[in-house]
């Protein structure tokens, strides 16, 4: 046994606990009780945080220098086009981009549950996707994954979202992705305009057109940028 030190109720305690695995299987009085916790807590700490999370945002490869890669797995929030529903959290403070900093206001369950009636997804199309999507996400022990947080668009982009929706040239920024190979969330990025769920209003739907611009602007932007610097490398002859 070893003894481990853990804080509660603003009182570090210092508890004994078993040293080895063996230890813990003979306190648990059952062979390979100590795996299994360890499987469980694996699962529930990171491999079921990221399921879920993927489910709505989506899974993608990971190239070789940790970027993000190509989309394995198209998420129910981009495939159906529903934002999710956020809030600005009540302290009012901002990034330093100047972005709001935003919390979640609906569960992923609530959201995939709204997702599947408003787009009826159906229980075997849903277990489908579920199935898939398990079967791509690695068993890690050593990863530990946080809940997503929602991502806020930098004023600035959000500016480009604007002025980009109100020139209403879109098959011509069309053009312009494709021709400058921009990717956004792992594919090649596109201008699709919103479809209405029932019961939004127009300011709505507005809305969420900009600011899928505005990403889709910085997607565009930091594609330009990556490409002048490895412009200037190889002029550097690196």
């Amino acid at each position: 046994m070893k003894q481990q030190k853990v804080k509660s109720l603003g009182v570090e305690l210092s508890i004994s606990v078993p040293a080895t695995a063996d230890e813990f299987d003979k306190l648990a009085k059952r062979e390979g009780a100590c795996v299994d916790e360890a499987n469980s807590n694996v699962l529930y700490r990171s491999f079921l945080t990221e399921f879920r999370g993927a489910m709505i945002e989506g899974f993608f490869a990971e190239n070789e220098d940790g970027s993000q890669g190509a989309c394995l797995f198209e998420g129910y929030a981009n495939r159906f086009g529903a934002v999710r529903k956020r809030k600005q959290k009540d302290s009012g403070k901002k990034k330093k981009d100047g972005s709001p900093i935003l919390t979640w206001d609906e569960g992923e369950e609530d959201y995939l549950e709204y997702i599947r009636a408003e787009k009826n997804v159906s229980d075997s199309e849903f277990v489908a996707d579920c199935t898939t999507l398990a079967a791509l996400i690695a068993f890690d022990p050593a990863k530990t994954v946080s809940v997503t947080k929602p991502k806020a668009l930098a004023a600035e982009y959000l500016e480009n979202g604007k002025k980009l929706f109100a020139a209403g040239k879109f098959e011509e920024f069309n053009k312009r992705l494709v021709k400058h190979q921009v990717l956004f969330q792992g594919k090649p990025a596109e201008y699709i305009p919103v479809v209405p769920l029932e019961g939004e209003t127009q300011e709505v739907v507005d809305k969420k057109n900009v600011e899928q611009l505005g990403w889709l602007a910085k997607a565009f932007l930091d594609k330009a940028a990556a490409d002048a610097k490895a412009k200037a490398a190889q002029g550097l002859g690196v």
